[in-house]
């Protein structure tokens, strides 16, 4: 959800440091879309390595940059997660009714947030556009 408000604040980068007990499994797991920050490291330290190692030279930081794609990431990742996840209840978060109910959390962000805001159909006049239409006095 962190993410979802960072996309829609147009924050272009999200940094983080990752300090787990094992921080390549959670960079494969749940900070799969960021990677290694390599900024203020010497490139030739990473090349060759393993991302257990990256991650040591880059003390556990990692980064997200923003793009058009995040959102759907995200949706993704929340769909993957309740699919995993099987009890059925009603106090449970991940219940089956949980897919319908991000969807249309998803539909009503992109409504809202993305895309063309302008209801009207009415084209905008250019000034090209009213020149030629002007009568010429003579």
């Amino acid at each position: 959800m962190q993410l979802i408000l960072c996309y829609l604040s147009n924050i272009s980068e999200v940094t983080l440091e990752n300090y787990t007990d094992d921080p390549s499994r959670a960079a494969k797991g749940i900070y799969k879309r960021f990677a290694v920050n390599k900024r203020g490291h010497s490139s030739n330290e990473f090349i060759g390595k393993n991302l257990a190692t990256q991650l040591q030279v880059s003390e556990g930081e990692m980064r997200l940059t923003m793009n058009a794609n995040v959102l759907k990431y995200v949706e993704s990742d929340l769909n993957n997660i309740s699919e995993k996840i099987d009890i059925q209840s009603n106090t449970n978060p991940w219940n089956p009714d949980y897919s319908k109910r991000l969807t249309t959390f998803f539909r009503n962000i992109n409504q809202f947030f993305g895309g063309s805001r302008r209801h009207t159909t009415k084209r905008k006049r250019t000034k090209n556009n009213r020149k030629s239409h002007r009568r010429i006095r003579k």
